[in-house]
């Protein structure tokens, strides 16, 4: 019974708030109120009333008034209340065709049921966003860019809205905007485009920035309610490519992109998402070589070069390096520089001359047991111009002492010699020999 009573009183409290603000908030209601007031006074002044009580004819005028006020102000705020009613079971219902016939803009623009979607699926998203709302219109308020307004001239209700504008800020020019799948444009040299008069509500935007080698998107769900910047930068970079091979064409997922790598400067853009590989493949005296694919990621500059230790390569590699070191021991052998071969003179004549300056007199026999190419120790490059490479090459070799044919001593090394090599007309040749020597050569006796 408590709990009855306690209801009932506040039903009535808020109902008199709500009269009490309708008053406040009608100019009308307070033009009427004033103008009575004055009449009252007048009453009272009226000095050819004497013969009468004057409270006999105020008290009741009084009584009239506010019963006349009362039935305005009660006829008001129901109707207020209906529409508040109906704007309530519309955004409940999801009702675009409903919110339409109750809302109104200021500007020329017709809306569509279409442009109320966003508004109805951000209340949707949340429905306790219509509660907040519907306490908000009670009370005069505007929220979410929704004012309860009433038609002066019919005195129906309807709710003003207003409408937004948002700016769409992207890290590239000339991206296309797309809003709930329209195009609205592309942006401009500052990454920027302006959409005007939005609907408030839920929207899906799209940044997309096409280009010859694919495209870039990113989608981004947005809450608009009032205007609004809005940066969406792609995840994408423009890609230089460094090379040694200058000439060589880029290949872009495979595909040659008829762009020589001299000229593959910001190109793009690219997603960096590593979904996109680069290679490079170039004309070589051994043919098409490639260099291995590259991911494109976060780095905007990368670096492309040919793996030289190609088995094509790697052939003739071997067969100048085996031909010169085993020339070598031929010459020590023979005391003839003439059969050092695949090298330049000036390496022929500083080898020749440690030889004969060292061992020549020893008169012995040199014989090369092994010869080990350190591939993986070695280095084989191309500058822009030349071909070159440092070469390790590790030689095992015996050296024999003989007096009439008889072998009276016979001794085993093993060195390793640093080999350069230079790739002059079709072919390796030794172009020097870092600190040349043989080991254990003078130790024979």
């Amino acid at each position: 019974m408590l709990n009855s009573f306690k209801n009932l009183f506040e039903s009535i409290s808020k109902e008199k708030e709500k009269c009490l603000s309708y008053i406040n908030n009608n100019q009308k209601i307070k033009n009427i109120i004033e103008k009575f007031k004055s009449f009252i006074i007048s009453i009272k002044n009226n000095k050819y009333i004497k013969f009468l009580n004057k409270k006999v004819i105020i008290v009741p005028v009084i009584m009239m008034f506010v019963f006349f006020l009362g039935s305005i102000v009660a006829d008001v705020t129901h109707k207020e209340d209906v529409f508040i009613k109906k704007v309530e079971r519309a955004l409940e219902k999801g009702s675009t065709t409903s919110m339409l016939n109750l809302i109104k803009v200021e500007k020329d623009i017709q809306l569509t049921k279409n442009d109320i979607k966003p508004l109805i699926e951000f209340y949707k998203e949340d429905t306790s966003r219509i509660k907040v709302l519907i306490e908000s219109l009670r009370k005069g308020r505007t929220m979410n860019s929704l004012t309860l307004c009433k038609n002066n001239k019919n005195s129906n209700y309807y709710l003003n809205l207003e409408l937004n504008d948002i700016e769409i800020i992207s890290n590239f020019q000339g991206s296309s905007v797309y809003i709930n799948g329209l195009n609205k444009g592309q942006t401009d040299e500052d990454g920027k485009l302006k959409v005007k008069d939005l609907v408030p509500g839920v929207y899906d935007i799209e940044v997309e920035k096409k280009s010859d080698y694919g495209s870039v998107k990113k989608n981004m769900n947005v809450v608009l309610v009032d205007n609004s910047n809005i940066n969406i930068p792609l995840d994408a970079n423009f890609i230089t490519i460094n090379s040694n091979f200058q000439d060589g064409l880029v290949y872009i997922n495979g595909k040659n992109s008829n762009i020589k790598v001299k000229d593959f400067i910001n190109i793009g853009p690219f997603n960096k998402d590593e979904t996109t590989t680069l290679m490079i493949k170039a004309q070589t005296p051994w043919g098409i070589l490639s260099s291995s694919e590259c991911a494109i990621g976060e780095h905007p500059t990368i670096e492309l070069n040919i793996d030289l230790k190609d088995s094509k390569v790697l052939d003739g590699v071997n067969d100048a390096i085996n031909r010169f070191y085993f020339s070598v021991f031929k010459a020590l052998n023979s005391e003839d520089k003439d059969d050092i071969v695949n090298a330049r003179d000036e390496v022929k004549n500083d080898v020749y001359a440690i030889l004969n300056r060292r061992y020549f007199w020893l008169k012995n026999s040199y014989e090369v047991t092994d010869l080990d190419i350190k591939i993986k120790n070695s280095e084989i490059d191309y500058n822009g111009d030349d071909y070159i490479g440092n070469i390790v090459v590790t030689i095992s070799y015996k050296i024999k002492k003989q007096i009439f044919g008889i072998n009276i001593k016979s001794e085993e090394y093993k060195e390793n010699f640093f080999t350069q090599i230079k790739y002059e007309n079709d072919q390796w040749i030794v172009c020097d020999i870092n600190n040349f020597s043989l080991e254990g050569l003078d130790n024979i006796q």
